[in-house]
C-alpha cells in the first residue's frame, strides 16, 4: 500500500510539473506557433551528476527559469555527525520547502541515506546545493524527474533545442508548449 501511495503522488506530481512548466509564465505566447516565446525545457539524463549537468549548461550563459528535481538519493558513509546535525543543514536551505521535502532518513551503523525532492531551484539555489551537498560529502546514488526550464533569445528557441538536444548531458529539450486547459 505504501508503495501504491508513493506511485500515485509521484505521478500526480509529475502530471503538476508538466502542466504547471507549460501554463506558468510571464514571457508572451508565440500564438502561431504555440509555444511560450524565450523558453526551453530539458531533462537531463539520469546518469549525469548535478554539479556536471549544471557547469555544461552554464557555459551557455543562460538564465535559469527554474529547475523541479523531483526525487535525489543521497549518501554519506561514515557521517562524521549525527543524523540530526546533516538534517538540519538540508531543512535549513530557504530553497528546500519544509513539507515532507526530506521523505527519508536512513541510517545505518555506518551510513545515512537521504530522499529529497526539490522545487523550483534558480541557477544560484542549485550551485548553493552543490557546495552544500560536497561539505557535507553527500555522495548521489540515484535522481529521476528533473525538468528544467531556460530562458533563451526570443526567436532562437529552435536553435536552442537542437543545441541542448547535441549536448551530452541532456536527455531531451523541447519548446515550451502554450496549452489551454478548459
Amino acid at each position: 500500500m505504501k508503495l501504491f501511495n508513493h506511485l500515485t503522488f509521484g505521478l500526480i506530481g509529475i502530471c503538476f510539473l508538466l502542466v504547471l512548466s507549460s501554463c506558468l509564465t510571464n514571457e508572451e505566447s508565440d500564438p502561431e506557433n504555440n509555444y511560450v516565446a524565450g523558453e526551453v525545457l530539458f531533462t537531463p539524463k539520469d546518469s549525469v551528476p548535478l554539479e556536471d549537468l549544471f557547469n555544461s549548461l552554464n557555459a551557455y550563459n543562460l538564465e535559469f527559469g527554474m529547475v523541479y528535481l523531483y526525487k535525489h538519493e543521497y549518501l554519506i558513509d561514515n557521517p562524521t555527525y549525527s543524523i540530526e546535525h546533516y538534517s538540519d543543514i538540508i531543512t535549513s536551505k530557504d530553497y528546500l520547502q519544509n513539507d515532507g521535502m526530506v521523505s527519508t532518513v536512513n541510517q545505518m551503523d555506518t551510513q545515512i541515506k537521504f530522499t529529497i525532492r526539490f522545487f523550483d531551484m534558480d541557477n544560484g539555489e542549485v550551485m548553493d546545493w552543490v557546495n552544500s551537498r560536497n561539505e557535507m560529502k553527500l555522495e548521489q546514488i540515484e535522481s529521476s524527474l528533473t525538468i528544467g526550464l531556460l530562458h533563451v533569445e526570443q526567436g532562437t528557441e529552435t536553435d536552442w533545442v537542437e543545441r541542448l538536444s547535441s549536448n551530452s548531458h541532456i536527455k531531451f529539450a523541447q519548446l515550451n508548449h502554450d496549452i489551454t486547459i478548459r
